[in-house]
C-alpha cells in the first residue's frame, strides 16, 4: 500500500459555505471525516469500506448512506457502494498536487483503488483542478468523453489476471474486465500524444469563461498585469483585453469562488507581493499567486511583525527604513 498521508487541509471558511451549512449534522460530520479520514490518499478518491466508515463515525449504514445522499445532492462527495470507493469532488481545491513528485505518488496510489464507476468523475476533477494531469493519470485508460462511445478496453490494469490468479489477463473472456484495479503506472499506453492532447483540453481558452471589463476578475487580472510591468517592463504578459486575460481572470475566479478569497484580499496580496524584493520576480501570474497563497500570507505577516517590533530609537528620523515600511503598510 502507498504511504499514508499524515496531513490534509480543511479551510476554516468551510463554515461560511452555504452548501456546508445546509447539511444536516450527520452530513457535516461525514464530510469532515472524508477530508481527514485515515484511509484517504492524495487525490480524495480512495477505497473506504462501509463497515470501517460506520465504525469511525459511529453511525449505522442507513444513516451514512443518507448523509452521502446529501453530499451527492450538493456536489460535494459521492460514494460507490459496490466498489466501496469515495470521491471528494473538490478535494484538489483543499489539497492541491503541488509538484511532480506528488503527482507520481498519487499515480501509484490510484493503482490500489478497486475498479469503480467513479473513475471517470475523478478524471474530470483532475482535468479541472490539477496541473500535473499527465503524471497523475499516466498508464491509465481514460474513459471516453462521449458517454455513447464504447471504449476500446476498460480502464483496468493490464496483466492483473483473468480471475484465476494466472496474472496473464488473456484468452478466457473474463480477462482484464474482472480485475479490481485500474491500470497502474507501468501499464502501456497507446497513442500517448492523442491522450495528452485530450487531457490538456481544459487548458484551452475556448473552455474557459470570458470575463468582461466590468467584472472583478478582469479588473484584478489587469491590476496584476500593471504591477508586473511596473517592476519588469519587458515581462511577457497577456494582452490587456478580456480575451487576452481570459486565463488570468479565470484563475482569479477560482480564488474567489473555490478558495473563498475576497477581491480585497486578492488585490492586497498582489500589491504586497509586487513590492517585496523576492516575490515580485516570482509571482508573475494569478495561477502562481493562488499556488503560493499561504506562503505569501505567512511571509507578509512576518514582515508586518518585523516592522511593529522595530526599535523605537530614531524611528521618526528621516530616511529610517522601518518607518518608511510602516507608513506603506498603514501601521503608523
Amino acid at each position: 500500500m502507498a504511504q499514508e498521508s499524515r496531513y490534509s487541509k480543511v479551510f476554516v471558511k468551510i463554515w461560511h459555505s452555504k452548501d456546508f451549512r445546509m447539511l444536516s449534522e450527520e452530513g457535516k460530520m461525514l464530510f469532515l471525516y472524508l477530508l481527514t479520514s485515515p484511509h484517504r490518499n492524495m487525490g480524495g478518491f480512495y477505497y473506504l469500506p462501509l463497515p470501517y466508515l460506520c465504525f469511525d463515525v459511529g453511525l449505522d449504514e442507513k444513516r451514512v448512506i443518507k448523509a452521502f445522499e446529501e453530499l451527492d445532492d450538493r456536489g460535494m462527495a459521492v460514494y460507490d457502494k459496490d466498489a466501496q470507493v469515495v470521491l471528494i469532488k473538490k478535494w484538489f481545491c483543499y489539497n492541491p498536487i503541488e509538484n511532480e513528485n506528488q503527482a507520481k505518488g498519487l499515480n501509484k496510489q490510484l493503482a490500489e483503488i478497486p475498479k469503480s464507476k467513479l473513475f471517470k468523475p475523478f478524471v474530470d476533477c483532475v482535468k479541472e483542478y490539477c496541473k500535473y494531469i499527465e503524471s497523475i493519470l499516466k498508464g491509465f485508460d481514460i474513459p471516453s468523453e462521449n458517454p455513447s462511445e464504447t471504449l476500446s478496453k476498460p480502464y483496468t490494469k493490464p496483466g492483473t489476471g483473468s480471475g484465476t490468479g494466472s496474472g496473464t489477463g488473456s484468452g478466457t473472456g473474463s480477462g482484464e474486465e474482472d480485475s479490481p484495479n485500474p491500470p497502474g503506472p507501468d501499464a502501456p499506453q497507446e497513442q500517448p500524444d492523442e491522450k495528452i492532447k485530450e487531457l490538456e483540453k481544459p487548458k484551452k481558452t475556448r473552455q474557459i469563461p470570458l470575463f468582461d471589463e466590468a467584472t472583478e476578475q478582469y479588473k484584478l487580472a489587469m491590476f496584476m498585469r500593471q504591477c508586473i510591468l511596473s517592476n519588469l517592463p519587458k515581462a511577457k504578459v497577456p494582452k490587456p483585453t478580456p480575451e487576452g486575460l481570459r486565463r488570468w481572470a479565470y484563475d482569479i475566479d477560482l480564488m474567489m469562488r473555490i478558495d473563498c478569497r475576497s477581491p480585497d484580499e486578492i488585490r492586497e496580496l498582489i500589491d504586497w507581493s509586487h513590492r517585496d524584493q523576492f516575490w515580485k520576480a516570482n509571482i508573475l501570474s494569478p495561477g502562481k499567486l493562488r499556488e503560493k497563497w499561504d506562503t505569501l500570507v505567512a511571509h507578509k505577516q512576518r514582515y508586518i511583525e518585523r516592522i511593529r517590533s522595530a526599535p523605537a530609537v530614531n524611528s521618526y528620523k528621516s530616511g529610517n527604513p522601518f518607518l518608511e515600511l510602516a507608513k506603506e503598510e498603514g501601521l503608523l
